[in-house]
């Protein structure tokens, strides 16, 4: 029974009692008979009224119940929202805070009392924040309802950005969104985490390069190695068989250079050895540049003499002192030119030395060789790597003479360049201070490849 129903049998027992009035007043109702009916319906009456009052006390009970039970679970809910570990943000349909809960205050760095009102599109960083009104827009105009695990970087207020991940719905009653509801999920320590496990990939990948690189490293030393000590032993043997016709120079000259090559082989691996761990240094002295770079060229010209390359140096230099570490100057040349000789198969070779102002030297070593694949001109610096594998087997090799040069010259303070036309050759162009530091003649360690 609804209230309105009761009021309208209220209403019925009072129009009945009112006509039992006025019949008791009647001077031709008077007889007891008809009194005593008269009062049994108003009592019948009555009793059906007492009977709707409680069914109505009954319902307001439930309906109490039901009342609490609703305002418990309002403040459920306004505490569900309230502690929640995301951030809860209601804003009107153009963007504008109308509630959020404490999580939200803190990631927008602002106390809740201040967001009331103001735009959500001012705490977005400005990278963000055309794309923001551009899905805001959308959801205005009822393009799209919802978006889901959205990325953007939040700037709360004197504060480093922090990465979000935003979920918004729309709450509509017509087909225009009148409210909306965001979702802000601090992920900074998830991104951290991925960054992470990035880099630990990365260093696997590199890891496993490494290994790769060590493998073919070992396959190409057993035979770099093998070749000039089987030109030694070979050409000692016949020396010694030969003794009593005279010296053959030629013998001699062969295992001079084989045993140079062996030489340069190892000390490349010793000082890679030494640049990782970051313990190579300079002893630095005063050096006679130009006696050093025409000293190097003679004794190398053999090398180019062997292929019917020329060899030539041309110096253009006022002052021929430097101080340096003379013998890692010298490495610095000889692999550049043996470099050089090894990719050349017609023309020759030429080392230039000058100038470039007062404080700076600069030594090229240019070539008429195969020239250099674009992609392969930053690889061929790298330890234990060469550019084209086929051509590189033609013409053998380790691939540590240009890591350890580009090194040499990163401790000394200089650069390494390269300009190169596949065809047509390639220069080495080497600047260095004339003079070089000693406080900072250190080298930095390396990436490990031996290890």
């Amino acid at each position: 029974m609804n209230i309105e129903q009761f009021e309208q049998q209220i209403q019925e027992v009072y129009e009945y009692a009112d006509r039992l009035f006025h019949q008791g007043q009647s001077p031709d109702l008077r007889s007891a008979e008809l009194l005593a009916d008269s009062f049994e319906e108003l009592r019948t009456a009555t009793e059906e009224l007492n009977a709707a009052l409680e069914e109505l006390q009954q319902q307001n009970e439930e309906l109490d119940q039901a009342r609490r039970q609703i305002e418990a679970e309002r403040s459920r809910y306004a505490e569900l929202f309230e502690f929640a570990p995301d951030g809860y943000v209601v804003t009107s349909a153009d963007g504008t805070i109308q509630e959020v809960n404490q999580m939200a205050a803190k990631l927008l760095g602002v106390d809740k009392r201040f967001l009331v009102g103001k735009p959500l599109s001012v705490y977005i960083s400005e990278s963000d924040r055309l794309t923001f009104r551009h899905r805001l827009n959308r959801l205005k105009l009822g393009e799209i309802d919802r978006v889901q695990e959205w990325e953007m970087q939040l700037q709360p207020r004197q504060q480093q950005p922090i990465t979000v991940a935003i979920s918004v719905s729309t709450d509509s009653s017509t087909e225009t969104a009148h409210t909306l509801r965001w979702i802000l999920r601090d992920i900074q320590a998830r991104k951290q985490a991925e960054a992470q496990l990035q880099r630990i990939q990365l260093e696997n990948l590199r890891l496993q390069e490494a290994n790769k690189l060590k493998a073919q490293f070992l396959t190409v030393m057993s035979h770099e190695f093998r070749t000039p000590l089987n030109a030694i032993i070979g050409f000692s043997r016949l020396l010694m068989r030969q003794l009593q016709m005279g010296t053959p120079a030629d013998m001699i000259d062969r295992i001079h250079r084989n045993g140079l090559h062996l030489l340069a082989m190892i000390s490349d691996m010793l000082d890679l050895s030494q640049m990782e761990t970051g313990s190579l240094r300079l002893h630095l002295e005063a050096v006679n540049v130009v006696e050093l770079v025409q000293t190097t060229a003679a004794e190398l010209r053999g090398m180019a003499d062997q292929k019917q390359l020329f060899l030539d140096v041309h110096i253009d230099l006022d002052n021929p002192i430097a101080i340096n570490d003379s013998t890692r100057l010298r490495q610095i040349l000889v692999n550049l030119i043996i470099n050089a000789v090894k990719f050349t198969d017609r023309g020759g070779v030429t080392v230039r030395l000058r100038q470039a102002g007062d404080d700076e030297l600069v030594l090229s070593v240019q070539d008429t060789g195969i020239g250099i694949e674009p992609q392969y001109r930053e690889q061929i610096f790298t330890a234990f790597q060469q550019g084209d594998q086929a051509i590189n087997r033609r013409h053998s090799g380790t691939g540590m003479g240009l890591a350890v040069t580009r090194s040499l010259v990163q401790i000394m303070q200089g650069k390494l360049s390269l300009t190169s036309e596949l065809g047509n050759g390639s220069t080495f162009t080497v600047k260095l201070p004339r003079c070089v530091k000693a406080v900072e003649a250190e080298s930095a360690p390396l990436p490990s490849v031996l290890r």
